[in-house]
């Protein structure tokens, strides 16, 4: 029989105040990058496990418990990919704050419980979860206002290596990106992503073009 759990849409606005909230509440507000691996251990007390050949076996990357107390995450990404660590363990983190109260009612510890919990959800819900928890983990990682601030500078930094960042936007995208995914520790999709939903490139041709000499 197919579970419906019926998760609701969630704004992205309604995400991005979330997220903030819960960096505050951590006493993680301003500290760049986030330290989400301290936030899960030390301040939720949820466990984080690694196993070998999760990814290579499953095609799983991390996995959160029904009963939110551990995060099971493949030993491989955990010991060696440190950009891709840090957002497998934001995007659980994601699923214990977004989706807690349809997780909970479900016992699943080990990977096969894990599979054979997805494998009865209506993939509706499925992918409604996943699509939130991804979101969520980029905005957990990246906040708004310091990417945006991180966002102005890097772009002045562009232009002061005489690169023409709205003529060659290829080009000073990938200057940027770089850039800002040192700055939070995260992909440059990550930033790429992160910066397409807050539209920053039309805020900055947008205050060029206000402040451009007539």
């Amino acid at each position: 029989m197919t579970i419906r759990l019926n998760v609701p849409y969630l704004e992205y606005d309604q995400m991005r105040m979330m997220a903030e909230n819960f960096l505050r509440e951590q006493q993680a507000w301003g500290k760049i990058p986030v330290r989400i691996e301290k936030i899960i251990d030390i301040q939720m007390e949820i466990d984080i496990i690694p196993l070998p050949d999760l990814l290579r076996r499953f095609d799983i990357d991390a996995f959160i418990s029904g009963d939110l107390r551990s995060i099971s995450i493949d030993r491989f990404i955990y010991e060696s990919r440190s950009n891709r660590r840090r957002f497998s363990l934001a995007h659980e983190t994601a699923h214990a704050i977004l989706h807690r109260r349809f997780l909970e009612p479900f016992s699943f510890n080990t990977i096969d419980q894990y599979q054979q919990f997805l494998a009865e959800l209506d993939e509706r819900d499925v992918s409604r979860m996943e699509s939130q928890a991804y979101c969520f983990a980029g905005l957990l990682l990246v906040p708004t206002p310091f990417l945006s601030s991180e966002f102005q500078a890097a772009l002045r930094d562009a232009e002061a290596a005489s690169i023409p960042i709205m003529k060659w936007r290829d080009i000073a995208s990938d200057y940027v990106y770089t850039h800002l995914g040192r700055k939070f520790e995260v992909s440059t999709q990550v930033i790429s992503r992160r910066v397409d939903y807050d539209n920053l490139w039309d805020v900055a041709q947008t205050e060029r073009r206000r402040t451009r000499p007539n």
